[in-house]
């Protein structure tokens, strides 16, 4: 009986469907509008530089439900970063917030993007979007100087950049590397180095904007800090954990968890075309050559001996005759020995009538530098009275000595820093709160600076790649080398701070310092620039030619 029923109805029900489809349907049917939010058209592109804060306020209505569309409990609401072609939405590259107001740091590699935003009703689960398809992210790290600053222990690098002729401070450039340990303690070193090498082993590797892989570049980006040290990309100054440069070791370091080298590089020199160094900070030096990685056999090691406890500093000349050779210094028997391009150390035969015992100089070394556009070699020592001694020479080819010299001038002890300067071969050293001048060829010390309350943290006259002595940030400035005054590669860096508030006071001044000789080395100042905490070290990221 049941099966008869159910067949039955289902006749009824199919001759209902045939008859009906002979009627017109008269049933009266209501279409609820839909409510959409209209997002007012956005300007056709903007410019923004990178880690600069991109800022909009959208305009937003609804159709119909005039609610307010900035109602977090009701909407919700993203902005991304992406490709410049709206069809395209699925590549991604920063989100850059989750509000309704945009106002987010830009991270991004230099390039043109898109800009999406996205409102979703959490009510009738409807989503919006607007899409801006010319967002250009200018360089903001593309030439100037990087400067490291101290603020409360922790680190912060920021930098000067030139854009067209005038000066951006671009701050924070680390909160773009979120990998890092935060906060990063222990600002040791930034080091820019161009070399005649491209930059492809180890990585990072040179990328375009969107992180695609390209042939590379010929610079290495090294910042060092008690934490460990890593290599930054060359665009964005952007790093990641595996780029730590124990990674850069064909065979990893013992220590390598806790590997945190005091320095990288040649020095306070650019790097020579062929090699890079790394100091662990515990006496021992290691070479990477073209192409390579920094190798696990110890640069401080005599040949056919044994490793020495190396100081650091590596006096080696750049884009010179014979630049294979570097000196290092003994710690521990207290004599220079001289590096070859092998990457091991071999004894200086002291000159006729030498001015010093290169096997035996009976000193500690206090500081290093070559200066390559003087052929020399200066090293400040301090003898077992405490007295300070400047003694200069050249071991790049026919080793020579120049000068042995007691530094017995005002203040010479409480000396913190010191440097040479390219032109006139003046040497400079400062205490906490003054500068003074000194030559070796001539009598005299005079005190240029005396910054008073204030306290010195560094002083420099930075090495160049680009044209030793008329760099001024554009590498087509002509060849003018009889007016020196005009460009930055002949000014002398002074970094101070106010120690009642070191985290927010840092200044970092720029002067030209005149002839030793005939003008007295008087400081003529150029540029400063402030906002930076207790600076500890600044380097220059050049543009090559």
């Amino acid at each position: 009986m049941n099966r008869f029923i159910n067949i039955l109805s289902t006749l009824l029900l199919l001759a209902g469907f045939i008859l009906g489809g002979c009627y017109k349907d008269l049933g009266n049917y209501q279409y609820a509008p839909v409510n959409e939010l209209r997002i007012d058209t956005f300007p056709y592109g903007m410019t923004v530089f990178q880690y600069d804060t991109i800022r909009l306020t959208p305009k937003v209505t609804a159709t119909i439900d005039k609610v307010a569309t900035d109602d977090t409990a009701r909407f919700g609401y993203r902005w991304v970063l992406g490709t410049p072609d709206s069809s395209a939405t699925g590549t991604e590259y920063q989100q850059l917030a989750t509000t309704f107001n945009l106002n987010a740091k830009v991270v991004v590699g230099a390039g043109v993007y898109g800009l999406y935003f996205e409102i979703k009703d959490k009510q009738t689960k409807q989503v919006f979007m607007r899409h801006m398809n010319k967002v250009t992210v200018a360089s903001s790290t593309y030439e100037g100087w990087l400067v490291l600053s101290d603020i409360s222990g922790n680190a912060r690098l920021d930098m000067i950049n030139y854009v067209n002729g005038k000066s951006m401070f671009t701050s924070d450039i680390l909160s773009g590397s979120p990998d890092l340990p935060k906060p990063l303690k222990g600002p040791r070193k930034i080091c820019y180095y161009p070399t005649s090498n491209y930059n492809t082993i180890p990585s990072p590797a040179w990328v375009d904007a969107k992180g695609n892989q390209m042939a590379g570049g010929k610079e290495y980006i090294y910042l060092s800090t008690d934490q460990g040290s890593w290599k930054l990309r060359s665009d964005a100054l952007i790093t990641q954990w595996a780029w730590n440069t124990w990674k850069e070791f064909l065979i990893p370091p013992a220590d390598s968890a806790s590997f945190s080298p005091g320095f990288i590089g040649a020095g306070e020199i650019p790097a020579n075309v062929n090699y890079i160094h790394v100091y662990d900070g515990k006496g021992n030096f290691y070479q990477r050559g073209p192409l390579n990685y920094f190798v696990t056999a110890k640069a401080n090691h005599m040949a056919g001996g044994d490793d020495f406890r190396a100081a650091p500093f590596i006096g080696r000349a750049y884009s010179s005759a014979a630049n294979d050779y570097a000196a290092m210094f003994d710690m521990d028997l207290k004599r220079f020995v001289r590096l070859a391009s092998s990457g091991v150390c071999v004894a200086l035969t002291n000159p006729a009538n030498p001015l010093f015992d290169f096997n035996n100089v009976g000193m500690d070394l206090v500081w290093m530098k070559t200066m390559s556009t003087l052929l020399n070699t200066y090293a400040i020592m301090k003898d077992p009275a405490g007295d300070m001694w400047l003694l200069v020479f050249d071991v790049r080819s026919t080793v020579t000595q120049n000068v042995k010299m007691k530094l017995d001038f005002p203040d010479i002890k409480n000396a913190k820093y010191f440097t040479i300067d390219k032109n006139y071969g003046t040497l400079y050293y400062a205490t906490d709160s003054k500068v003074y001048a000194v030559h070796k060829d001539y009598a005299g010390c005079y005190l240029l600076l005396d910054v008073g309350a204030r306290k010195i943290s560094w002083i420099d006259q930075h090495t160049f790649t680009n044209y030793a002595k008329r760099y001024n940030g554009d590498p087509a400035s002509g060849t003018n080398t009889t007016n020196l005054e005009p460009f930055m590669a002949n000014w002398l860096g002074v970094a101070t701070y106010n120690p009642a508030d070191p985290d927010h006071s840092g200044k970092l001044n720029f002067y030209f310092s005149k002839s030793f000789q005939t003008e007295q080395a008087v400081l003529v100042p150029k540029d400063e620039y402030s906002g930076f905490g207790k600076i500890v070290s600044v380097t220059y990221r050049e543009r090559a030619q």
